[in-house]
């Protein structure tokens, strides 16, 4: 018979052994041949990590599976992927700081690609920031890049790296960007070098990074919103002009422009006659158009009550029948439906 109490003496002696695992048997190594070891040598913590590297098709799959030395491949069903990842990320950060050195024996192993390793450190959160920080400011310009995008992960804690980071973009390192984005509010003080770089970068794909981490941190509408529209109308013209289309990202400049203007809500409210303009000749010609078309959609949905004007153009849109072709991958017809309901607050 199974006593609750008995359960719950095995259950805290489970815990005691898994901390002692991980304290005493991680053993961090820069051997090149670290990652094809046998079995018997693995923690924990292994397997935990082997998930957080799944959001890039990873090398190793589950706990005790492995690759060889030579880094082939094993891939699970695409659907496993973001539940995996997500439990890894959460046994990761219930560990804590003692994942640390299996983490930096990831990304010190030359036979594997130590993206993954910086992915769960940032995944971590705020104890791996002294490492991050230390590769920052290091001379290897992959570990520094990599360490750049991962503390953008490790939330509030990271807001001191904001600094940092408005160097990196100063010197050129447009890594940095993607960071400060996903330090949401926390990184409001690089607005300004952000409005700089959106101005000034020639580069479509570049402005495209810009405009989605000005959106990300989200300060600053009455700045920040004319200048993406006016960065819209230009990418318009230059888009008729088809020239650039596709090339240095001018692919995706208008699309990323029109997503970053909903990411302010109520707050990109003068954006919304000219965003209406174009839904009114939503037409497609090639298949940017209907990218720009479906960001249009949502957008005018994220703004809000104040798009009411956009109602007419989107109920049109609702029954076009040439729009069904590419409705499954798409979702246009869908996306405008959604957004007919949050303009009337349903």
């Amino acid at each position: 018979m199974n006593l609750p109490g008995g359960g719950r003496i095995g259950a805290v002696a489970l815990l005691v052994l898994l901390v002692l695992q991980v304290a005493c048997a991680i053993r961090p190594s820069r051997d090149p041949g670290c990652r094809s070891k046998s079995l018997a040598g693995k923690t924990v913590v292994e397997p935990i990590v082997e998930g957080v590297a799944l959001s890039t098709l990873c090398y190793r799959v589950g706990p005790g599976i492995s690759a060889g030395s030579g880094g082939e491949r094993i891939g699970p069903h695409h659907d496993d992927k973001a539940m995996k990842q997500k439990v890894a990320i959460a046994q990761i950060r219930s560990i804590g700081a003692l994942s640390i050195p299996f983490l930096l024996a990831e990304i010190g192993c030359p036979s594997r690609t130590s993206v993954h390793g910086f992915e769960a450190l940032g995944a971590l959160g705020a104890p791996a920031i002294p490492e991050l920080s230390r590769f920052i400011r290091g001379d290897d310009m992959i570990a520094k890049s990599n360490a750049i995008w991962s503390i953008g992960f490790c939330g509030t804690e990271a807001a001191f790296a904001v600094e940092i980071l408005l160097a990196e973009l100063s010197s050129g390192n447009f890594v940095a960007v993607e960071s400060l984005g996903n330090l949401g509010a926390d990184a409001g003080e690089a607005v300004p070098d952000l409005l700089k770089a959106l101005i000034d970068s020639g580069s479509g794909y570049e402005k495209g990074r810009v405009a989605v981490a000005l959106s990300r941190i989200g300060l600053s509408a009455s700045t920040v919103v004319p200048l993406l529209l006016e960065e819209l109308k230009a990418a318009e013209i230059q888009c008729r002009k088809n020239e650039g289309l596709f090339s240095g990202g001018g692919f995706q400049l208008r699309q990323r422009l029109v997503e970053s203007l909903g990411g302010f809500r109520e707050g990109a409210t003068i954006a919304v006659p000219y965003l209406i303009e174009r839904l009114e000749v939503y037409p497609v010609t090639q298949l940017s158009d209907l990218y720009l078309l479906k960001a249009l959609v949502r957008t005018l949905g994220e703004i809000g009550a104040d798009s009411k004007a956009a109602l007419p153009v989107l109920k049109r849109i609702t029954k076009d029948a040439d729009l069904d072709h590419g409705e499954a991958y798409f979702g246009i017809k869908r996306g405008a439906r959604k957004a007919i309901q949050l303009i009337e607050g349903e």
